[in-house]
């Protein structure tokens, strides 16, 4: 989390002005946004319900629509737009996470209904806490018809589920659920708890702890698994990859997802957002990624804040991980 402060300060004794100091800061340094961080996820949950999609036989990896590049639910007038202003043209699944082709998803969003997305979510850990032994995590939301009846007071519309399929809405994640789900979607289901402590000692008595490991999630159909996961490779490695600050070079296979998540207005126009709207008004920039593809040892999820940068971040954490201070091999995969 970062902005961040140097702890030391609070065992030897804070003074007054230097904690007032950290309070009235407007970045806020001591908000530990990992945990609390509460974040629309965009693009990012794309891969969780195509998973969920594939495996309840609500479309096939063959499944195609076409995209104009806009929806519309039948006998209504409202639009909701691609990303892409012209659309996307004939689109599967594997496209459709490549591109992050937003029209696939709202029309995937009405076949699923909200009963299946709630689902869907929580079998990811959405909505509930991770357990990591660190205090005051939150559980983020996932929206129901339930929840904005008591939380909005008014009913439940298909178009909150639409928007609700592509990460925007009432949904909002903290950055370590969305590196969990990405750790289970890198295993294919195996779920294990995030854990940092490794042992507690009291005289002679040394006690060690280890992560819960919970059910995997088993698809109905195994193949899903792989089949969004490709996708999420060409999300880095393709030419019409979202993913362009990563690289397309690496010394690893990482399969990854790109999400935007709008803080204030309606527009979609990146290059206005920008440039045209005080920082803090700017979208939110989200990276999912894991690697090596075959043998996952890192999943990250990268949120930066009114800044387009996450996927670059992830590239210098995984490089950072997987090869130390050295820069990995620009020649090629391996």
């Amino acid at each position: 989390s970062t902005p961040s402060y140097n702890p030391n300060p609070f065992v030897t004794g804070i003074s007054s002005h230097d904690y007032q100091q950290l309070l009235s800061n407007p970045n806020h340094p001591l908000y530990n946004r990992s945990i609390r961080g509460l974040f629309s996820p965009g693009s990012t949950i794309k891969p969780f319900y195509a998973i969920a999609a594939l495996s309840d036989h609500y479309i096939t990896k063959a499944s195609q629509i076409f995209d104009p590049g806009w929806f519309q639910l039948p006998h209504t007038k409202h639009i909701y737009h691609d990303w892409k202003r012209n659309g996307h043209g004939w689109v599967n699944i594997t496209k459709a996470i490549t591109v992050s082709c937003d029209t696939f998803f709202y029309e995937l969003a009405v076949q699923m209904g909200i009963k299946e997305i709630d689902n869907t979510l929580h079998r990811f850990g959405f909505g509930l806490p991770t357990g990591i032994d660190i205090g005051e995590e939150l559980p983020g939301t996932v929206p129901s018809p339930q929840w904005k009846r008591t939380h909005q007071e008014h009913p439940w519309y298909t178009g909150d589920t639409i928007i609700t399929g592509i990460g925007q809405g009432s949904l909002l994640v903290t950055p370590l659920q969305l590196a969990e789900a990405t750790a289970m979607l890198a295993e294919h289901g195996k779920h294990i708890q995030p854990h940092l402590l490794l042992y507690s000692s009291l005289a002679n008595d040394k006690t060690e702890f280890t992560p819960m490991i919970d059910p995997t999630i088993y698809a109905h159909h195994s193949a899903a698994w792989s089949t969004v996961i490709k996708a999420m490779t060409n999300v880095i490695y393709s030419a019409k990859g979202t993913a362009v600050r990563f690289g397309k070079k690496t010394s690893y296979i990482a399969a990854g997802k790109t999400g935007t998540a709008q803080v204030y207005g309606k527009t979609r126009d990146e290059e206005y957002a920008r440039t045209n709207i005080p920082k803090k008004l700017r979208n939110n920039h989200l990276f999912i990624v894991f690697a090596p593809v075959k043998h996952p040892k890192i999943a990250l999820a990268v949120v930066v804040e009114h800044a387009g940068e996450a996927d670059g971040v992830a590239r210098k954490i995984i490089d950072f991980y997987l090869h130390g201070d050295q820069p990995s091999n620009q020649k090629g995969h391996t």
